[in-house]
């Protein structure tokens, strides 16, 4: 290997040490297999680069398989590499092309070399035993494997080769589906180093969460020692781990991936967003998460062409177009993961159309670059919250709130940002003018002093359920934060499982009661804690009616016997408070949860009302539009962008796990937007981007006006300003 034939090349690509091309670069991954080399052609990877208007391309360079002349012990070349320098062919006529590289490595699995060599590298069953996947076997992100033989790989890699960024497939604990992990280095390290015995799992023990935490700052750890290596031999190469949040809880709790953790020890953020079996709007959670964690730096979320199961077949065109357009309305670049595509068999259709869409995306700088999210709302979650609330079941106890809250606000077309509790800091939360917490229960002393200073300095707080009855291990509160900010006084008694209960509507004409004319009561289930307002006893705006059914539990009556009565009409559930020159609005009980698993607009109706009674009305825009559409605004210079992503379709339902595929989305006519503009601006000109429309639009003030006459999958209107 001979890295001075790159010299000329690398200052071509002009080195960016702020990496500030990974803001603005369509990216494609191609994961090769282990023996791809024979049909590796790095022309032809270029002409697939140019036909999607990419600014970046990963392939598979090491780990598993290296694709170059290795030097290193256990270090396996492709079988049908010959002698060539894959990775060499490959940067040379990317960078030829003005195309960035980016290497993919893989420190999941060892050889059965290593592992007669170097067994304590290796991960291992409770029974002692070496797990074994395909011909190769697990190793521990504990071990030398990835702590000493990786970084020589990376190191090798750095050295020798002028990448403009490396990522990390699979760099967790527990990878592939694969059971929690008892070799001896991580009994032993995490013994001591917490001075606690090896735990089993229990979510209610506190050296169970401890151990929890370990396996988070054990990825972080090493994330740090590849990001050390890369700065001291390459600067100019950007380290991406690779990260998920939220759907995916089971790989990410298991596997110690926490991406705020990371971020220090990492150049851009790069989230997976591949499995398409999860909510249809989990890119979007995933780049507003990456937006807000950093909105200076990159951020790339991985979509699958493929189905996951079957990587050779696309996945619908109108779901490829809905979950790469949530990407880039949010703040972040699609980065389109490929398998395959030179390989004897392979679907073709959906590629023309993702082509089509990557051009736009490229062509048009003006809409999708350099812009920053113009929410005034921000919805908070809590990784604290689905590990210690959450415990064995963080689906039922605390994600279904989430996705429910989340669902709310598209559905009230309410453009917000999705922010980690772990970045609420001094002043973070200043910017909003209502923040939503779904029943975010694990606060820390730290966060709760800043909430609470957040809304005694006028901002207004939306909770649910049990918000803030813990610390952030989990731990009840002698006094849950709601009752100490509010003057209210919880009873101690949750009612569980409550099924064909009601919210009775005592005060229809308040203003977070709007829009249930013609009902008295609202559809409740779930869990209710029970509280008494010590302030304002005679202001009840939502009380409960116990489930009417015939034996507890059953939600089931009959009939003749279908009475709903007031005997719970002293329990509230909606209290709203001014503190200082803010105020909360909270619920009890589980309004966002309900919404999600039934699907019902009611509860969603409550939330998105609580955010726009907000004292600082959240006035940003508003959107008159049928169906379930994601809205977000993003500022530039001298225009913003507004984006619509269109939820409606013929399949794929809002709840979790197997749901049918997008095939068609249906088409919604004649939207209505009203969108406030900067202080002195006056409107030039509205574009529709993606139907290639000039909109006729009516300023009135700081207000403009205009309509939409058809969204399909999605569209970006871009709203320019006279200079």
């Amino acid at each position: 290997m001979n890295s001075t034939k790159f010299q000329n090349k690398e200052q071509a690509m002009n080195p960016d040490l702020n990496h500030h091309w990974l803001k603005n670069s369509l990216t494609m991954i191609m994961t090769m297999r282990s023996d791809d080399a024979k049909h590796w052609d790095a022309k032809k990877l270029v002409d697939l680069a140019k036909s999607f208007s990419l600014g970046a391309l990963g392939f598979s360079a090491g780990g598993i398989t290296a694709f170059y002349p290795t030097k290193l012990k256990f270090h396996a070349m492709s079988p049908s590499l010959e002698g060539r320098d894959l990775v060499s062919e490959t940067i040379e006529a990317l960078h030829a092309a003005g195309i960035r590289a980016i290497g993919r490595i893989d420190p999941s699995l060892g050889s059965p070399e290593e592992l007669a060599s170097h067994p304590d590298r290796f991960a291992r069953t409770k029974h002692g035993e070496p797990i074994r996947l395909h011909d190769y076997y697990l190793t521990c992100p504990t071990g030398d494997h990835y702590r000493k033989f990786i970084i020589k790989v990376v190191a090798e890699m750095v050295q020798n080769y002028p990448f403009d960024g490396m990522w990390a497939n699979a760099a967790q604990f527990s990878p592939w589906g694969t059971a929690r992990c008892y070799c001896e280095n991580c009994k032993s390290q995490f013994s001591a180093e917490s001075g606690h015995p090896f735990p089993e799992e229990d979510w209610e023990d506190r050296h169970w969460k401890e151990y929890n935490e370990w396996r988070y700052q054990k990825i972080v750890s090493w994330n740090k020692l590849v990001h050390d290596t890369i700065k001291g031999i390459r600067p100019g190469c950007a380290w991406l781990p690779l990260s998920q949040v939220i759907e995916s809880w089971d790989h990410i709790r298991k596997g110690g991936w926490d991406a705020d953790l990371t971020s220090a020890h990492s150049d851009g953020t790069v989230l997976e967003a591949q499995r398409r079996y999860c909510n249809l709007w989990w890119p979007g959670m995933e780049s507003r998460y990456a937006h807000s964690l950093n909105p200076d730096r990159g951020a790339g979320i991985t979509i699958s062409y493929f189905y996951p199961w079957w990587r050779f077949t696309h996945a619908p065109v109108s779901e490829n177009k809905v979950w790469a357009a949530q990407i880039i309305a949010n703040g972040a670049r699609p980065w389109l993961h490929l398998t395959g595509f030179f390989s004897e068999y392979f679907d073709h259709r959906g590629i023309e159309p993702m082509q089509e869409i990557f051009k736009i995306f490229k062509d048009r700088s003006d809409v999708y670059e350099e812009k920053k999210s113009a929410a005034e709302v921000a919805l908070v979650y809590s990784r604290n919250s689905l590990d210690y609330e959450g415990g064995a079941n963080p689906d039922h106890n605390y994600l279904d709130s989430f996705r429910g809250a989340y669902n709310a606000l598209m559905q009230g077309t309410i453009p917000f940002n999705l922010i980690s509790d772990k970045s609420i800091k001094a002043g973070s939360l200043s910017k909003y003018k209502a923040v939503v917490m779904p029943n975010y229960s694990c606060i820390s002393d730290e966060a709760a002093k800043q909430i609470e200073q957040y809304v005694k300095t006028g901002g207004t707080v939306v909770a649910s359920y049990r918000t803030g009855f813990c610390n952030e291990w989990g731990e009840e509160r002698p006094e849950p934060l709601m009752a100490k900010w509010m003057g209210l006084e919880y009873t101690g008694l949750t009612y569980l499982n409550l099924k064909a209960a009601y919210a009775a509507i005592n005060q229809p004409n308040h203003e977070l009661l709007t829009g249930f004319t013609g009902t008295d009561v609202i559809p409740l289930a779930g869990n209710v804690c029970a509280f008494k307002n010590r302030n304002h006893k005679d202001e009840s705006l939502l009380s409960l009616i116990p489930p009417v059914e015939a034996f507890p539990n059953s939600g089931m009556s009959v009939p003749e016997f279908n009475v709903a009565d007031d005997e719970g009409d002293d329990i509230q559930l909606l209290f709203s408070q001014n503190i200082g020159e803010g105020k909360i609005v909270y619920f009890p009980w589980e309004p966002d949860r309900i919404s999600f698993n039934f699907g019902l607009r009611d509860p969603m109706t409550l939330m998105t009302n609580a955010v726009l009674s907000s004292y600082k009305k959240p006035d940003l825009i508003f959107v008159d539009a049928l169906g379930l559409i994601d809205i977000s605004v993003m500022a530039g210079m001298s225009s913003l962008v507004v984006h619509l992503v269109n939820f409606n379709s013929s399949g794929g339902g809002i709840r979790s796990n197997h749901r049918r595929a997008v095939e068609d989305t249906i088409p919604v006519s004649n939207i209505s937007v009203d969108l406030r503009l900067p202080e002195n601006s006056t409107c030039a000109s509205v574009e529709a981007v993606i139907s290639d429309n000039q909109l006729p639009f009516k300023q009135e003030r700081n207000r403009v006006k205009f309509s939409l006459p058809t969204l399909k999958e999605f569209e970006s209107i871009i709203i320019k300003f006279k200079s």
